[in-house]
């Protein structure tokens, strides 16, 4: 197999910003989220903030999927984050903490957050879960079975910690995570119109349980250079 994972580096971060930019490009909320596309200013913003937030925030575990093939490229990424039901109350008040980079709609994202952390804060209950905050793959090398490596990488350490695991899903990734063990719990419709958008946005929140397919074996992986909780 070409394909192994790998903790995310600082270096890594202007490729994972390329990825995202191209995977969530044919999204729904896409163009309400950008109304005018990504500057390169705003791009340099993302560059900065995802190297401060790999620096200081020990509740993500940041992984990328490489291919031996085109000499280590990285062509899909995932951010695992440790939560809890209390963050989540927390988010729905106040999402972010910073201004939204250049060219982003502030309502949008503030919108979109507020009720998806309320959804999570309803159906994971008390205790730390993990919740995979992003996951995407190189639309150039999709169906390689990068994106499900991730995956399957956060769940064998929910497992092994005996956590649950989130997150939520566009329509067309919901086969995937199906596949993983991931229930769906909820479906929310996010009217963009409001935002200049022209349709709704429907965001599926799943649930995985602890123990769910272990007859999986846990691929390792070097943690050096990741930011890891426990």
């Amino acid at each position: 197999m070409t394909l192994s994972t790998h903790p995310m580096t600082i270096s890594d971060i202007p490729r994972t910003i390329a990825i995202e930019s191209a995977g969530f490009a044919s999204t729904p909320i896409r163009s309400s989220l950008w109304p005018c596309g990504i500057s390169s200013t705003a791009i340099t913003q993302l560059i900065a903030q995802d190297t401060h937030d790999l620096q200081t925030k020990q509740n993500i575990t940041w992984l990328c999927i490489r291919d031996a093939s085109l000499n280590n490229e990285v062509i899909a990424v995932a951010k695992w984050r440790l939560e809890d039901s209390q963050s989540y109350e927390t988010k729905k008040k106040a999402p972010f903490s910073t201004s939204p980079p250049e060219g982003m709609c502030k309502e949008v994202r503030e919108a979109y957050s507020r009720a998806l952390a309320g959804k999570l804060r309803d159906v994971m209950g008390s205790g730390e879960f993990w919740h995979l905050g992003t996951l995407v793959t190189d639309p150039q090398h999709e169906r390689k079975g990068a994106g499900r490596m991730l995956v399957e990488w956060g769940c064998r350490r929910a497992d092994a910690e005996g956590r649950k695991c989130s997150l939520h899903a566009t329509p067309g990734a919901k086969k995937l995570y199906l596949a993983c063990g991931f229930e769906v719990v909820s479906e929310t419709e996010i009217d963009m119109r409001p935002y200049g958008g022209d349709a709704t946005v429907l965001a599926t929140t799943m649930m995985r349980k602890p123990g769910y397919g272990n007859t999986i074996g846990l691929q390792k992986v070097d943690d050096r250079g990741a930011k890891t909780t426990g």
